[in-house]
């Protein structure tokens, strides 16, 4: 891959991303129970600008077998892959006079595909050059891993890994996501 990247590095993160949700929500059985939408979400935000709905294809992430379609109902979930020189930190020193920063355009962006998807929830991955991926959740209650919290934006941000390592996939039942740690009852 050439210096950069761009695209196609996001393309390859997207990948891994779908892979790695895969291998969590089947416990390790399966890694392709999730895969890049359309056009990264893309076909979806085109048939919704003329008012028709994409079942399973708002944000970056659908459910490629049925087996993930009750993780997809309730969360749209936004990859973005290098954007060194942004840092969700932004929101805190940037002047008054600035125009949004890269976050905030990215956390407007997975609420805009959460409604439009009718999903309770929204899931922003971000992976910087040289750093860990991070996961962003808003409207969840708190877990003890919680690296950030933006309470102007009720996210929470979380080392992705650690996320995963946390939370069980068997805790999204029918009726409500319940983001409770593994080790709880």
């Amino acid at each position: 891959m050439k210096k950069g990247g761009g695209k196609q590095k996001g393309n390859q993160f997207e990948r891994l991303v779908c892979r790695t949700l895969s291998l969590w929500w089947s416990g390790g059985e399966r890694d392709d129970v999730f895969y890049r939408s359309q056009s990264s979400g893309g076909r979806a935000t085109v048939r919704a600008n003329r008012g028709i709905t994409t079942i399973n294809q708002y944000g970056d992430v659908s459910a490629s077998d049925d087996d993930g379609l009750s993780f997809t109902r309730r969360v749209t979930v936004e990859i973005k892959r290098g954007y060194s020189n942004h840092t969700p930190y932004d929101f805190v020193d940037k002047l008054s006079s600035s125009g949004p920063t890269k976050f905030e355009e990215w956390f407007d962006q997975a609420e805009s595909d959460r409604k439009k998807a009718r999903a309770q929830y929204w899931w922003l991955i971000t992976k910087r050059d040289r750093k860990q991926t991070m996961l962003f959740v808003k409207g969840w209650k708190p877990i003890d891993i919680a690296t950030v919290y933006f309470p102007q934006q009720d996210v929470y941000g979380y080392l992705f890994e650690k996320f995963l390592d946390k939370v069980s996939s068997t805790n999204f039942i029918p009726g409500g996501l319940i983001p409770c740690s593994k080790n709880s009852p």
